[in-house]
């Protein structure tokens, strides 16, 4: 499969557990995965690279998620990108007062984060099931 079969997901958090999570994730459903570990590089990223959607975790230390989360939506070239925050924390309005499009409660699941994609109209290769996905 080429890079150009897949939606490309950015993910951007400071937990090296949860960005594994995420790319195994993103892997099984056949997206290219983006790993920004640091809020700071998210902006340029995801302006230079227009991913199809972003996945943010809320609960990185400095709690900075907010600045980008609003710097993304509040920017030309990326406030059309959908943003789904995850988090352990009850921040689910805060979230979505602040831009997110979708809230994911930690831990996340596979299928919840497949479904919030798809509801977001980034559908996973139609081919990932049969095992025929490459790693990325």
């Amino acid at each position: 499969m080429s890079h150009a079969d897949e939606a490309v997901v950015m993910v951007v958090g400071a937990d090296s557990d949860f960005c594994y999570l995420m790319r195994r994730y993103l892997r099984k459903a056949s997206h290219v995965r983006m790993i920004t570990p640091t809020q700071d590089e998210a902006l340029a990223r995801a302006t230079a690279e227009q991913p199809a959607a972003i996945v943010l975790e809320a609960d990185a230390p400095g709690a900075s998620c907010w600045d980008i989360l609003r710097a993304l939506k509040a920017t030309r070239a990326t406030r059309h990108i959908p943003v789904v925050v995850c988090s352990w924390l009850d921040v689910e309005q805060r979230s979505l007062d602040a831009g997110a499009d979708r809230f994911l409660r930690k831990p996340v699941l596979y299928e919840d984060l497949v479904a919030v994609l798809v509801d977001l109209g980034i559908r996973p290769a139609t081919h990932a099931a049969s095992g025929t996905a490459g790693a990325a």
